[in-house]
């Protein structure tokens, strides 16, 4: 047997259009078999003047998960089959005969049965909007004891850092402020609906939001896709994109001499910083031997950014430099931060030239030479 596989994308509160998508299907030979995760099955059969109905059945219960086989057989001796629960309160019907009756022909007692989806739609508004206010409060929260322990501009580099999972947390709060949105134009459309009785209207226009329908769930799908893809591809290739963004650079072979073991990079073009790479490389040394480490993290700041503070904070953050104790006179840059802690294979160090910042930690290697090309790469225009 022939069958087709169609997305059925339509709101809930809007049963006419999927009511006159199915039947408009019907009349071209395609019978619904089954719905399964927005999609329905159909099979191939004759075309006929079916109808489908979107019945919404009122109970004392919360929600309904399925019809009892009384309220089935009730509805099945009235000529309507039943097909499929759309959601808890909401079944779908289907009816061959034409001279079958309708459900409802009193716009006043079909208008209950949808007042009781309004309500449930306010108390799941008012459900979010705690959530929102809650989920709001723990941001800032967290971003108020960031701020106390690390100052404001410490707060502001951690974040470019992703060192803070608030950037996640923002990200997860504006999902839920547009849904929250989403639900009030829902509950809008539903209380035109119920002042209105376009069910009729709906059915006969059909196509306009079932496209509207596909096209917004195919741009949420597609947005997902491509942040993740885009997350994956940046890990992937931030190397690369480091190399040929003509960024200054420092590598550990350059330092030692030879190849490094392990490299790790992270690239990020945008942000809360202009330009930002975070780049790792090791030199195993063997078990007894401690391994030649260089760290590396390089800031284009924006020309809004107070960039003596915020070099302070950024050199505060690479193991605690303090301006008071380590800044040293060096007429190469604006502000130059160093601890070489004495005799020990150690050296870290802040560096700014304009709103360019160079951090960097070296452990087991030359550490004259890590200063050198710092001090190169950085007055390098």
């Amino acid at each position: 047997m022939k069958r087709t596989i169609r997305p059925l994308y339509f709101d809930s509160i809007r049963p006419g259009a999927l009511e006159g998508y199915l039947e408009y299907m019907a009349q071209r030979g395609w019978r619904l078999r089954k719905i399964c995760c927005g999609f329905g099955l159909f099979d191939a059969a004759a075309p006929q003047n079916t109808r489908y109905r979107v019945e919404n059945v009122q109970s004392e219960q919360e929600e309904i998960d399925d019809l009892t086989y009384m309220q089935k057989d009730f509805y099945q001796e009235c000529g309507w089959e039943y097909l499929h629960c759309m959601a808890p309160g909401q079944y779908l019907f289907r009816a061959d005969d034409p001279e079958v009756p309708e459900f409802h022909t009193d716009h006043e007692i079909e208008a209950d049965t949808y007042r009781e989806l309004l309500r449930r739609e306010k108390r799941w508004l008012r459900i979010n909007t705690v959530i929102m206010v809650a989920w709001l409060a723990m941001i800032l929260a967290i971003m108020g004891y960031e701020c106390n322990r690390y100052g404001f501009w410490g707060s502001w580099i951690r974040l470019a850092q992703g060192r803070v999972s608030v950037t996640l947390w923002l990200l997860t709060f504006a999902i839920c402020l547009i849904q929250l949105v989403l639900r009030g134009r829902r509950i809008a459309r539903l209380s035109r609906l119920i002042a209105d009785g376009r069910l009729e209207q709906e059915r006969a226009g059909w196509r306009a939001p079932r496209r509207r329908r596909i096209a917004g769930v195919t741009a949420w799908w597609l947005c997902v896709i491509l942040l993740f893809g885009g997350i994956w591809w940046m890990d992937e290739n931030s190397e690369r994109l480091v190399r040929e963004s003509g960024l200054p650079i420092v590598y550990l072979a350059e330092i030692e001499g030879q190849e490094e073991d392990t490299s790790e990079w992270v690239y990020f073009p945008i942000g809360f910083t202009r330009r930002y790479y975070n780049q790792r490389e090791t030199i195993e040394q063997g078990e007894d031997e401690l391994d030649i480490l260089l760290a590396v993290e390089y800031y284009e700041l924006y020309d809004w950014m107070p960039a003596e503070a915020v070099t302070e904070a950024i050199a505060d953050q690479t193991i605690g430099l303090k301006a008071d104790e380590d800044a040293q006179e060096n007429p190469q840059f604006d502000q130059f931060y160093c601890d070489r802690m004495g005799e020990s294979d150690y050296v870290a160090l802040t560096a700014r030239r304009g709103n360019r910042v160079m951090s960097l930690l070296c452990i087991g290697g030359d550490r004259e030479r890590a200063i050198d090309l710092v001090t190169v790469r950085l007055n390098k225009e």
